[in-house]
């Protein structure tokens, strides 16, 4: 299971483009569906056992009934039924997750990136004891609005593409939506402290005013 992970990796890599991330993405959880939760296995114990009867009593040898210790050793059956013990879906389980959350912070960078980092610059310089906000030009309302501006463009021509690969790549609906629905959050989060940068600046504003 490690080796066919690995394949993917090794694919996705030659590739390297969004198409290969989601084929990727398909595959693993179309593996993580068909991985049986028991594994079949040889165990050879029982002949062991059987043979131990067999040499112990040699009466049953000439039986003419199901008891006849010849007939007990030839239909033995070697396969036994136990728990997976490799735990293949493990493996399969960690690269999911693994991928499913690089594709979460792909498809949202390529919204709000840009946004994300100005919001974040912002927050750092208004915490600066020497903050000044009549000397600070990337905190001017122009720029926020611009940025804010950027990733409302994204928002509107993107998301409809992102979950059209979506519906392409996975094709069910339920794991699309558990999929898009942390997107989501993260744009609103980002949008939602836009707002806050915004309205802790016109605080900062009106003070210097006054």
């Amino acid at each position: 299971m490690t080796v066919c992970c690995q394949s993917l990796e090794d694919a996705a890599r030659q590739i390297r483009d969004n198409v290969s991330e989601k084929y990727s993405r398909s595959r693993r959880c179309a593996t993580s569906d068909t991985i049986p939760q028991r594994d079949y296995v040889l165990d050879f114990s029982k002949y062991k056992s059987s043979a131990s009867e067999f040499f112990h009593d040699p009466r049953r040898w000439f039986q003419l009934t199901s008891n006849n210790a010849f007939l007990e050793l030839l239909l033995q059956i070697p396969l036994a039924v136990m728990e997976t013990t490799s735990d293949s879906r493990r493996v399969i389980d960690v690269q999911l997750k693994t991928h499913c959350h690089s594709v979460i912070n792909t498809a949202s960078d390529m919204i709000i990136m840009e946004l994300a980092e100005y919001i974040s610059k912002a927050e750092n310089a208004t915490a600066a004891a020497d903050f000044d906000l009549a000397k600070s030009e990337a905190l001017k309302p122009e720029t926020m609005q611009n940025f804010a501006g950027q990733a409302y463009k994204k928002l509107t021509r993107l998301w409809p593409e992102i979950k059209k690969c979506f519906d392409l790549y996975i094709g069910v609906k339920e794991t699309e939506e558990i999929l898009l629905q942390p997107i989501k959050k993260k744009i609103i989060d980002v949008s939602s402290f836009t707002v806050y940068i915004f309205l802790l600046l016109k605080t900062v504003t009106l003070g210097f005013l006054y």
